[in-house]
């Protein structure tokens, strides 16, 4: 692994950003995430603000994590390891590795891959990214190393005759708005946790929900006023999986799927996670 290739950033956790277990949010998490990928970019020059300049912005396919350990919490350093793999293709591929409070082996907790593509502001097109940069020095400043996949697959549709439950309907406000002037990326994952802990009628008050793995595919993007419907439906190969959709909503009809996510988790008790320390 070559660190002169990567971006790494410490970020202090609030108690504004936890769970009633006191672990930061995932979605919390993935913010930092991506505040860091974005200072990689920048160091690449490629990053949105530069990206807008030229009518050009990043669009997020899929990503995926998995997580060994406890998440940080209050007080605790959240440190990210960033760095981009390069091209293939269209496609740009990005990894991630976080640490808790010191950063070694012993106190990494996770790590994540991603997918990206450049595309038209206008109309989201996707464009080659030798037209907007020299990918041959780009991908010599990246790092072939896999922080969790090298690739990341798209996830599948619900079987028609699977067990599917609405769980969550949300409508789009302003304050979930990104750059694009769409839904924000981490907000479909926070409705994501939402519905499955819906699912699962669990006590948040005595029941932490630990999660192991997170992946999520990226479809149709959502505007400002549409009203997405979360589904969830238990995976029957594994019932520490939850297959999750989010569905835009329609006059009269379920519209097009929006994003897909399988989320494994598991269930720990609150005399166990006291005694976690």
């Amino acid at each position: 692994m070559n660190k002169d290739n990567h971006t790494i950033a410490e970020y202090m956790v609030s108690v504004q950003e936890t769970d009633p277990f006191n672990r930061i949010h995932l979605y919390r998490l993935m913010d930092y995430a991506q505040d860091c990928d974005g200072i990689d970019s920048a160091r690449l020059n490629m990053n949105s603000v530069n990206l807008r300049k030229q009518n050009v912005v990043w669009i997020l396919l899929s990503l995926a994590y998995r997580f060994d350990d406890r998440f940080p919490a209050a007080d605790e350093k959240l440190i990210v390891d960033t760095w981009t793999r390069g091209t293939r293709g269209i496609r740009f591929f990005r990894d991630n590795r976080y640490y808790r409070n010191v950063m070694d082996e012993e106190h990494c907790f996770g790590a994540a891959s991603s997918e990206w593509i450049l595309a038209s502001l206008d109309d989201h097109m996707p464009i080659r990214p030798s037209h907007v940069c020299d990918t041959d020095e780009y991908n010599k400043m990246s790092d072939q190393t896999v922080g969790y996949l090298d690739k990341v697959p798209n996830l599948k549709p619900l079987p028609e005759d699977a067990e599917v439950r609405k769980m969550l309907r949300y409508t789009v406000h302003f304050g979930d708005l990104d750059l694009n002037n769409h839904f924000h990326n981490t907000h479909y994952a926070r409705l994501a946790i939402d519905a499955a802990v819906r699912y699962l009628t669990m006590d948040p008050s005595s029941t932490e929900l630990a999660i192991r793995a997170f992946h999520i595919t990226f479809i149709k993007e959502v505007l400002y006023g549409e009203e997405l419907v979360v589904c969830v439906s238990p995976d029957p190969s594994n019932e520490s999986v939850l297959r999750i959709e989010g569905r835009v909503e329609k006059p009269g009809m379920l519209g097009e799927p929006s994003f897909r996510a399988d989320l494994t988790y598991s269930l720990i008790s609150r005399s166990m996670c006291c005694s976690e320390g």
